[in-house]
């Protein structure tokens, strides 16, 4: 019985360390490039046994044909690398099935990224690149050899994916009734707007950009009010062609003349800057959000208003927190949804 165990456990071992390796250098060749694993045992389920997996890995690279080895020589230089830079490279980045389930891989293997420096560093230039100087920053489509070279770079604080964000689909009826739901106009009087304008507190002279699908500055409630405006969406003129941010800058901003007054805004007297971050079906990135949130501060907006979001990022301080705090510290109020959904 003690022979028997001497033998079988050893083969089970290897047997097992051996479907790992092959496993990874299958994904490998079906995708073409190693791209940044943040964890291959996390991946492949093996959880806290990481580091021997990892290490078995590299020992028996010494067992692969030249071939193999000529093919996976510069990528495993770059999975050890990685794996010594998880602190500064987004978990997302480095989980090749997040990154094709999700559609942020592009072609040639690239991955749209955002790279943040440390105070005082130049940006550095890359090919169709946009430059987010409020966070001294950088956007730019780039590779795994890139992006590890990046950073292993003492002036590169975090590299960040590149995040898409969107806002939840209008909804228009009742899905009980089929009929148009009564808009609440109840609103105001829960945060005592009516007792701020009893004071003469209507917004005069308070300038609101509005961080959305755009503004129709055509709409009754919104005519002659709107002061300023950017697109940031490619394609895309600075008009809403999906509701959501003429809806809010009217929640905000709007005089209610189309209502005979009854649905007023809070601030009725205010002025609206129209900043389109998100194009026609509601959605954005995060670089074109931190843009507008930097054209924004540069003209003289007293508040920010950002109703939308993404998936929270572990672990690292996301690019638009950064971009927001700097906002404050310029003296602008930021105003950001929670969310549609949970209790906050």
């Amino acid at each position: 019985m003690i022979r028997w165990r001497i033998i079988f456990f050893p083969l089970l071992v290897i047997a097992l360390l051996g479907m790992v390796f092959f496993a990874f250098i299958a994904d490998y060749r079906k995708t073409g490039e190693a791209y940044l694993p943040s964890d291959i045992s996390q991946q492949r389920g093996w959880g806290e046994e990481r580091g021997s997996i990892e290490k078995s890995l590299l020992e028996s690279y010494n067992s692969l044909s030249d071939d193999t080895k000529k093919d996976l020589l510069a990528n495993t230089e770059i999975i050890q690398r990685a794996s010594s830079l998880t602190n500064k490279i987004e978990n997302k980045i480095r989980n090749l099935t997040f990154l094709r389930e999700n559609g942020y891989l592009l072609p040639g293997n690239k991955v749209s990224v955002i790279i943040v420096l440390q105070e005082g560093s130049d940006l550095p230039q890359f090919s169709g690149a946009r430059d987010l100087l409020l966070i001294n920053g950088v956007s730019a489509e780039l590779g795994a050899a890139q992006i590890a070279d990046l950073a292993s770079s003492p002036e590169v604080e975090a590299v960040y994916l590149n995040q898409r964000l969107s806002l939840p689909e209008p909804e228009q009826f009742s899905a009980e009734s089929g009929q148009e739901e009564e808009i609440d106009d109840s609103r105001n009087d829960l945060i005592r707007a009516p007792n701020a304008w009893s004071m003469g507190y209507r917004g005069e002279g308070v300038r609101i950009a509005i961080l959305d699908t755009g503004v129709d500055k055509e709409h009754p409630d919104l005519a002659g009010r709107v002061i300023a405006e950017q697109s940031f969406i490619e394609g895309e003129p600075p008009l809403d062609f999906h509701g959501h941010g003429t809806h809010v800058a009217s929640l905000a901003a709007g005089s209610g003349i189309a209502s005979n007054g009854k649905y007023a805004g809070v601030a009725p007297e205010a002025t609206i800057m129209n900043v389109k971050v998100m194009n026609r079906r509601g959605s954005g990135s995060t670089d074109g959000i931190i843009s507008g949130i930097s054209w924004a501060v540069d003209q003289g907006a007293d508040i920010i208003s950002m109703s939308l979001g993404g998936d929270p990022i572990q672990g690292l301080n996301d690019p638009i927190t950064i971009a927001v705090n700097r906002a404050v510290d310029q003296g602008v109020i930021v105003v950001v949804a929670a969310g549609n959904s949970g209790w906050y």
